[in-house]
This record gives C-alpha cells, sequence and structure tokens, in this order.
C-alpha cells in the first residue's frame, strides 16, 4: 500500500538515529519504523486508512512534542480528558456518525499490552479518533450520497492542544456546536436522533420474519414476538392476522393481515435501526437544496406532492409511484408543458414485455385498449403484421395508446425534461390514489386531482404561459375533450426526493383574512424501496435480528 510505505519512510527518518528525546515515553529504541503505529504486528486502521498528508502531519504533531503521549502520563495513567473523549468516541450515534469510522473496536482494548509503544499507539487513536469526529461531523462521512466513504481526513490537528485541557462534557458539546453544520433541517434531526437514543431501548434484539410459504405459520408467530417487543397491544386470543392487519393500519400499509416484503421490513426494524436511519437522513440534509420561491416537491416514501408558491401551500396531491421493480427515480427539472388529452408513446420495455405477449395471446387486446401500432411515423395495420416473428429482441414498432379516458396518462400529463422517460400524470385507476401503499407505476408518478393542479398552476404562471390560457379555458377543453398543450415559457422547478425520515411543512393555524400559518414537522416513512437499508447496511453495519427457528 502506498501510504504504508511512505509512512514507513516518514517514520524511519524520523527516527533513523535510534534515539529517542528524553521527554518522550519512549524509553526504548524503535526497533522497526512500524513499531510506533503498531499493534501486534498490524498497522492500525485509524493511520493506515489517512491519506499521506494527514499521516505526515500526524508524524510531525508527534515530534514537536518528543513523541509525548497527550492523554496518558508515563505509568500508563489515562488522563480526565482521554476519557472524557473516549466516552465520547463511544456515543459518535448520539451525533449521528459511524463509529466504525472513527474508533474503531478492534483496537480499544490494548491493555493486557503494557509496554510504552502501545502506550503511544492508545494515544495516537485518541486523538485520530476525536479529529476525524469532528471532522465527519463538519464535513459528512459519505463521498456525495454514494456508497463509498468520504476520505477519512482529520480536522487541525493542533486542536489537540485544546482537547487534553478538557475536564468536563460540556467542553466537548460547545465545540460539538461549532463544528455541526448550520442547515436547521440538521439540527431538527439531530434533537429527534437524541431523543430517541435517549428513550430507546437499543439493546432489543428481534426475530427474522421468513416470507416463504412452508414458514408461514412460524412467521406469524415470530411477527407477534416483535409486536410484544415493540409493545403493540395484543390479546392472545386476537386472531393474529387482524393484529397485523392494525400494525398495518398504523403504518399507513395496506391493511390485509398478510405478511409480504413491506410488512417483514417494518416488524423487523428495531428501535438501533431506527437510529441508524435517522442519522443517515441527517447526512443526507448536508446536500440539501435551497428550493426556489415556487417549486414542486414530491417525497416517493411519502405518496405525496407539495406544490409552494411564496412560502405558501398551494396544493397537497396524492400520488401512486413506481412498484419495488419499477422504482420511481430522484430527480431535478422544470415542468415546461401540460398536455391534455395526451397521446401515450408505449416505452419499448413495456411494450415488449407486457403488450407482445398479451396481442399473441389475445389479438383483439389492442382494439379493446385503443391501442395503435406505428412503424416510424405511420400507423400499420395489425392484421398485416406477422406476430409469431415478434420477440422482446426483434420488435421494429412503436405502440401508442389514443387520447381518452381508457389512456393510461389519463386525461393531463405534466412533462418536464429528464433521462429516464418519467412524468406526472393523471390515471384511469383513480381508486388506487386513495390507498395508503401506493405503489403501482412503472416509474411514472400518478396525480391525484391533476385537473386543479393544472388550474392553479396557469392561474399563478398566466403571465408565463406561452398560449393564451386560463383556468376557465381549461375547464372549457376537458368538458369539450379537445386535445391541446400548454406551454410554460420559464418552467415550474420539480424535485423528486426520497426521504424516509422527512421535514414537512404543514398547516399550523388557518385564518380567514390573513395567510395561514406553517411549521415544519418530522415525519417517518417506510423504507419504501429499501435504499436507506442499503446506505445504513454500508456505514454502520449489518442488522443483528435472532433467526426465524429460535423459540
Amino acid at each position: 500500500m502506498t501510504y504504508r510505505l511512505l509512512f514507513f519512510l516518514l517514520v524511519f527518518s524520523l527516527f533513523s538515529c535510534s534515539h529517542v528525546e528524553k521527554d518522550s515515553i519512549l524509553a526504548t529504541e524503535v526497533a522497526s519504523p512500524a513499531d510506533l503505529f503498531t499493534v501486534d504486528e498490524t498497522i492500525i486502521p485509524l493511520f493506515d486508512d489517512l491519506p499521506s498528508s494527514e499521516q505526515e502531519n500526524l508524524i510531525e504533531f508527534y515530534k514537536v512534542r518528543n513523541y509525548a503521549t497527550q492523554f496518558y502520563d508515563k505509568n500508563g495513567k489515562l488522563s480526565q480528558s482521554g476519557q472524557l473523549i473516549i466516552d465520547f468516541l463511544n456515543h459518535s450515534l448520539y451525533y449521528g456518525l459511524p463509529q466504525k469510522r472513527i474508533y474503531p473496536a478492534v483496537y480499544k482494548n490494548t491493555d493486557s499490552l503494557h509496554n510504552d509503544l502501545v502506550l503511544f499507539v492508545k494515544d495516537a487513536q485518541i486523538s485520530m479518533g476525536i479529529l476525524r469526529f469532528f471532522n465527519d461531523l463538519q464535513n459528512g462521512y459519505s463521498d456525495s450520497l454514494k456508497v463509498t466513504d468520504r476520505a477519512l481526513n482529520l480536522v487541525n490537528i493542533t486542536l489537540i492542544d485544546t482537547l487534553k485541557t478538557f475536564t468536563r462534557k460540556s467542553q466537548l458539546d460547545d465545540l460539538v456546536k461549532r463544528y455541526t453544520p448550520a442547515n436547521d433541517h440538521y439540527k431538527m434531526l439531530t434533537s429527534a436522533l437524541q431523543a430517541h437514543l435517549d428513550t430507546a431501548n437499543l439493546s432489543l434484539a428481534l426475530f427474522t420474519i421468513s416470507l416463504k410459504q412452508k414458514d408461514s405459520i412460524h412467521a406469524y408467530i415470530n411477527a407477534l414476538k416483535n409486536l410484544h417487543l415493540k409493545n403493540f397491544p395484543f390479546t392472545g386470543d386476537e386472531n393474529p392476522k387482524d393484529v397485523i392487519k392494525r400494525y398495518q393500519k398504523q403504518n399507513n400499509i395496506h391493511a390485509d393481515g398478510e405478511i409480504g416484503e413491506t410488512t417483514k421490513f417494518i416488524l423487523e426494524e428495531s428501535p438501533l435501526d431506527l437510529a441508524y436511519r435517522i442519522a443517515w437522513n441527517m447526512e443526507k440534509t448536508r446536500y440539501e437544496k435551497t428550493y426556489p420561491k415556487q417549486f414542486i416537491k414530491i417525497n416517493i416514501p411519502e405518496f405525496t406532492l407539495y406544490y409552494f408558491n411564496e412560502d405558501t401551500i398551494v396544493s397537497i396531491n396524492n400520488v401512486v409511484v413506481g412498484k419495488l421493480k419499477n422504482q420511481t427515480p430522484t430527480l431535478i427539472s422544470k415542468i415546461n408543458r401540460i398536455q391534455i388529452y395526451p397521446y401515450w408513446t408505449v416505452p419499448y420495455k413495456i411494450a415488449t414485455k407486457e403488450i407482445l405477449p398479451a396481442v399473441k395471446s389475445n389479438r383483439s387486446y389492442l382494439e379493446r385498449n385503443q391501442m395503435e401500432i406505428l412503424k416510424g411515423d405511420k400507423v400499420v395495420d395489425p392484421q398485416f403484421i406477422n406476430w409469431k416473428k415478434l420477440s422482446e429482441k426483434n420488435f421494429p414498432y412503436k405502440v401508442r395508446q389514443l387520447p381518452g379516458e381508457k389512456n393510461s396518462l389519463g386525461l393531463i400529463k405534466f412533462e418536464f425534461y429528464n433521462k429516464y422517460d418519467v412524468y406526472v400524470h393523471d390515471t384511469p385507476q383513480r381508486y388506487l390514489l386513495n390507498y395508503p401503499n401506493r405503489m403501482y407505476s412503472h416509474g411514472c408518478i400518478r396525480c391525484k386531482d391533476p385537473q386543479e393542479l393544472a388550474k392553479k398552476m396557469i392561474e399563478i404562471n398566466e403571465k408565463n404561459i406561452g398560449n393564451a390560457i386560463i383556468p376557465d379555458s381549461l375547464d372549457s377543453m376537458m368538458i369539450r375533450k379537445q386535445q391541446n398543450s400548454i406551454y410554460i415559457k420559464k418552467g415550474i422547478p420539480i424535485y423528486v426526493e426520497y426521504n424516509t425520515v422527512a421535514i414537512t411543512t404543514v398547516v399550523k393555524k388557518k385564518h380567514k383574512n390573513k395567510p395561514d400559518e406553517y411549521e415544519e414537522k418530522i415525519f417517518y416513512h417506510r423504507d419504501i424501496y429499501y435504499r436507506d437499508e442499503e446506505y445504513v447496511r454500508y456505514f454502520f453495519g449489518e442488522k443483528e435480528l435472532i433467526s426465524a427457528d429460535s423459540n
């Protein structure tokens, strides 16, 4: 490893005279350059993972101080400040940070090795841990929200000179305030996390729940065990499915009493898992954008669209998002066109995987669903197509659905450029918009009451509309079933986000003669696409569950 080699050379140069200053605790000669940061022939990971420049800084820091320990005396006694910092680092989750990046458990205890080099290693570990803590608190630990770590840097190393004088936790707390992001949402989530950690039983171990058919009885047994551990009220003579239904309803998912992927997830989420999820959403708030005066925001796990204008909520609409296998993407764009009675050009994947097999089994499928076949821009009579020869890899046609009540886009479509070819639109299956768990689309966003949303957009952007349209004109078009496109010159910004721990603006108090009052509240939503779980597993570790076979 390049960093390790560089470190060896640096330390070798520092100790090439094989002599240690008399104020140092290193009473013996250094046999090898690797000895300085080595325990049991292994270089401690905190040092080994540092960029070479940080390694140099750390070596220089100790060199100018004659390699004297900062938190231990010559007899190996830990100072008061050292104990404060160790206790602090052992509770890094309280501040939303993954402990494994800051203070790895494998090197916490070296008490059985009483020699000066081990004391030096333990001292350097405290120094690196607290410096990395403040670096991660200030700058974050993920690489721009990817499933990779940010570089393992340290804050200004001379901070150690201040830290080693601390005698009270309040002094560390004051320093935390200095390094905490100024973002108000970050602070709100920090308070929520700390309140949760102060009251939750983090040692609570839950049972795994199998989804295999042969294990269905055992799945309900373990589900009830978990609900009992979570203090969810139920009686012994209640039907297990009825208990599950109540829990599903409480968690805003389809209450059918069956244990599927979503129900399994909420049953297995422990207080510690929730703490990790809050911590990850704290990290996400570091990258929050500044919203403009007018914008639309859709939070995928919340199944809700919010339309804001001048700090006022103009409209709140239920939405349907993509299934687990057809996930709605996160994106930022601008709505630049509203289409009335739109065509639907079926995506190639849907055309070949779903419509082609349907046509092969029933030739009336196209007519029944008001679809037509195009080759290039020309409509082709489906009776003259040899459907048997067509396949997923051999389909030189486009499928287009005609405007109307049966159209999968419904009667209104809101267009915005994005590489995923998704948009917000109406739907003929409007009943789905009243379900609590709204994951039914192929990735597009189906919207409740799109006509009212479009009227509000037209009213607010009247001077910004490319053609002379007013809200009443839209009503007339809908009545006449008139196909039209309404262009919004500057576009309305749209943000499609994925926040399972969401800070949402809600009405605090409504007024008749003056603007309503709003406040921000934290809402917890299910991780419907398991995106947060992937990040939590990477940064904080695997879930710890009791085997499904346990009794």
